[in-house]
């Protein structure tokens, strides 16, 4: 029988390659080989690194590695040393910690950015992918800190909305800033939920803040969850039928009703 820790690094070489990394051992790395390269058993100023995850040939981030059942929220202090002693060799230009930081069993996932202005983990269900790590390295601020600062930058006037909805949107807005991620809005029905839902992540301030662009830009993608068919058939009609949206919607029906996914562009 495999040992726990093995199996757990099986998991996790299985998960780096199904989002896309090369997974090579330190003693024959070859940097060219893909754009994302994940390197096990990394030899550090102090210690050794599970895996260094390498992006275009450039350190970005660290994954550590435990064996499953192990509380994870204790080692991430441990990650982020690791972060900071790279060998100059393998630091190029990088300067202070590397950004994006693991902690995983192959079970259960945790993940934090250094550069969010108060970084904490949070669990994943996958590993991110090199593409999205390059893309968000290119970003001047984290979404995190664009959330903190979007009410500011996009001011949401509310002209021709009811009171209602210009009090939801911007409240859910002032969560967001507060860095409190989870938000509900509670609305009466006919109130104007499902063209809320459509204002607030295709073409509000907070879409702004989660593509990155400007104040014209939408969100990469948005889910739309309903219980009832009727539920997110309205939500889902507010975006598909809507001729200036461009953020791809995956509606989720409930058990036995088809799903519809919209061919917008990216």
């Amino acid at each position: 029988m495999q040992p726990p820790e093995k199996r757990a690094r099986a998991n996790i070489d299985a998960m780096l390659q199904q989002c896309g990394w090369i997974v090579q051992d330190y003693k024959q790395v070859d940097l060219s080989a893909g754009r994302g390269v994940a390197v096990c058993e990394v030899p550090l100023k102090k210690g050794r690194c599970d895996y260094l995850l390498l992006v275009d040939r450039k350190p970005v981030g660290i994954v550590e590695a435990k064996k499953e059942g192990y509380t994870l929220s204790s080692v991430a202090d441990q990650s982020g040393r690791y972060a900071k002693n790279l060998p100059d060799f393998l630091r190029g230009n990088v300067t202070g910690t590397l950004p994006f930081l693991y902690e995983s069993t192959g079970i259960e996932t945790f993940f934090r950015d250094e550069r969010d202005p108060h970084p904490r983990s949070r669990q994943l269900f996958a590993l991110h992918r090199p593409e999205t790590l390059a893309k968000w390295i290119e970003e001047p601020d984290t979404l995190r800190r664009r959330l903190t600062e979007m009410a500011f930058k996009y001011p949401y006037d509310g002209r021709g909305v009811r009171v209602c909805r210009v009090e939801a949107i911007t409240g859910l807005e002032k969560s967001f800033a507060e860095a409190k991620p989870r938000a509900l809005i509670q609305m009466a029905t006919g109130a104007g939920n499902c063209t809320n839902i459509w204002r607030a992540t295709s073409q509000q301030p907070i879409s702004n803040a989660c593509s990155g662009r400007s104040q014209s830009g939408h969100a990469n993608r948005s889910c739309v969850t309903g219980e009832r068919s009727l539920t997110s058939g309205r939500n889902g009609d507010s975006f598909l039928e809507d001729p200036t949206q461009s953020t791809p919607c995956i509606l989720s029906r409930p058990p036995g009703k088809k799903s519809r996914l919209s061919t917008t562009s990216t």
